[in-house]
């Protein structure tokens, strides 16, 4: 695999390891692009006047109405609109709206570009310190000017780590230009200035509120407070006054829905234009429907196996060792898939995104771990013992059957594996005990693309992938992963890091589960990334 084809995906991949505790298009040729709903939608001012036009007598052949609102079902995520205070991949596509931030990155790309910020850039090469000059010309939704007392008094408010973690301080020159300082260096903070977490909010708005809340973003709309109830739904009306190119769409109505078939219902019935996650078993209903479009992909979320690196010794005996690479010889993912239910899932080696794995074939690997029952046997009888208790995450049901799956095929090899089924709030406390006892678990979670977070999966005693990882080579892989800006520098410590894992089977990634979106034909201007992420900033509704 060429370097070179990393040189878009470099942030993304560096980050995919940012499993947010929250919380796709092509499956014909088994992508997760993170580009689902690409539909682009012109947002000419010829366009968004034909938005008010009810008189078809005034329309011409040629010319395309969109509908005024575009209503949004979510499976949660309204609990709050304030960005400081929380984020998940639902609330972001609301807040995205509202609230800028001073650069935009791309998740499916990795590129960064100006956006509150005209000028955004590392100042020296240890990356520890950022220049930023604002643009003249921004202005928030109550009509107060963008100015650098807003972006430091946003970016010390907030409570998300990877800001938090970063952060030391601001140098302000003047109302357009300052320094950001950073207590800790990371090449990849930028990419994180771009995401809703580190939005700009207005100062005297928060410190003018009862509450202590941001209401007031400068961004393409403007919350309706009156319309909000908590967890349950929110209208955001299209803010006239913006500085930028309006949208076609003059409201966007979100609408929180926790049940997947009730959500499927709502769109069959007309009652919102878009959603995600339908339920598996339904996918095929709704896809036979003429005035829907659904579309299933490889997601980020995932089914794996994991192992504790650390309990009551400094190393993982030679036996234990031996236990674990027969597991991962006598599990057929293949197996593990069809027993899913979900025919857009795909197996997995890694814990990189589905489409771009820097190692995707077992061959690539210093030791073959693949499917192989009679090799599984051979490090059977190397190991102490041929028994596991095995915790199972009993709140998602395919964890539940993979886990079944699993427990059949390590059984023909010789191994008896026990379930033991939790919740998985209960196994997340487990993960993060100072001296966690448990030997194997089977669960599930989501890989979300987000900058500055790639240390996060494989830190010592991470309750993220649960393997209370010790290893230092790890470890100092990823020291310089976090700090080069060097493209090949960082692919080679990931693969180091990832055949490290490999070898040692901290964990067993298998499979990718299934992602799906569904709309009413004519919804355009969306995409969705394969880790849930929405993006709409186009989005609008062509109407008869």
């Amino acid at each position: 695999m060429s370097m070179k084809r990393f040189l878009s995906l470099f942030l993304t991949i560096v980050m995919v390891m940012s499993l947010v505790a929250c919380g796709g298009k092509d499956d014909a040729d088994n992508k997760a692009d993170s580009n689902a709903g690409n539909k682009n939608v012109s947002t000419s001012d010829e366009k968004e006047e034909s938005t008010e036009k009810s008189d078809p007598a005034n329309s011409t052949p040629a010319e395309t109405k969109y509908a005024e609102s575009v209503t949004i079902a979510l499976p949660s995520g309204l609990s709050t609109l304030d960005p400081a205070t929380q984020w998940n991949t639902n609330l972001d596509v609301v807040n995205s709206g509202i609230f800028e931030t001073l650069v935009k990155y791309d998740g499916v790309t990795g590129e960064i570009s100006p956006w509150l910020a005209e000028t955004a850039e590392f100042t020296d090469e240890n990356n520890n310190r950022i220049h930023i000059v604002l643009r003249n010309d921004v202005y928030f939704s109550n009509g107060d000017k963008l100015t650098t007392e807003d972006v430091e008094f946003s970016l010390g408010r907030t409570t998300r780590s990877t800001i938090q973690q970063y952060y030391a301080s601001c140098e302000i020159v003047d109302d357009r230009e300052m320094y950001i300082n950073m207590s800790d260096t990371c090449g990849e903070w930028l990419g994180a200035l771009g995401v809703s977490f580190a939005a700009i909010v207005s100062k005297d708005d928060v410190e003018s509120n009862p509450d202590g809340k941001a209401t007031i973003g400068t961004g393409p709309y403007i919350a309706d407070m009156d319309s909000y109830v908590v967890e349950n739904k929110i209208t955001l009306t299209r803010n006239e006054d913006y500085w930028g190119e309006k949208p076609v769409t003059k409201q966007r109505k979100f609408v929180v829905i926790n049940d997947a078939s009730a959500r499927g219902v709502a769109l069959a019935n007309g009652e919102i234009d878009l959603t995600i996650d339908l339920n598996p078993t339904e996918v095929a209903a709704y896809k036979a429907k003429d005035n829907l479009e659904v579309v299933t992909y490889p997601s980020t979320r995932f089914i794996y196996v994991i192992f504790n690196d650390k309990r009551d010794s400094d190393a993982v005996s030679e036996g234990e060792l031996a236990l674990r690479r027969a597991i991962a010889c006598a599990m057929n993912r293949d197996e593990i898939v069809a027993a899913s239910g979900e025919s857009a899932a795909t197996p997995m080696i890694s814990m990189w995104r589905p489409d771009a794995s820097y190692i995707d074939d077992e061959s690539e690997f210093d030791i073959d771990l693949s499917y192989n029952p009679e090799k599984a046997k051979e490090y059977l009888a190397q190991a102490d013992t041929t028994e596991i208790d095995c915790l199972v995450n009993a709140t998602t049901a395919q964890t539940k059957v993979a886990a079944q799956v699993i427990q059949e095929q390590l059984r023909q090899v010789g191994i008896t594996m026990n379930i033991i089924e939790s919740d998985s709030a209960a196994i997340g406390a487990m993960m993060t005990e100072e001296v966690p006892e448990y030997e194997m678990i089977v669960f599930n979670n989501m890989i979300t693309f987000l900058p500055c977070a790639g240390w996060t999966f494989f830190q010592h005693m991470s309750n993220i992938n649960g393997c209370a990882m010790y290893d230092p080579d790890i470890l100092a892989a990823l020291d310089v992963v976090m700090t080069t800006s060097d493209l090949d520098e960082k692919i080679e410590n990931l693969q180091i890091i990832q055949k490290e894992n490999h070898d040692q089977v901290s964990y067993l990634p298998a499979y990718w589960r299934e992602g799906n979106y569904a709309c009413v034909k004519g919804l355009e201007g969306f995409n969705i990334e394969a880790s849930g992420l929405f993006h709409i900033d186009e989005i609008a509704k062509v109407i008869e």
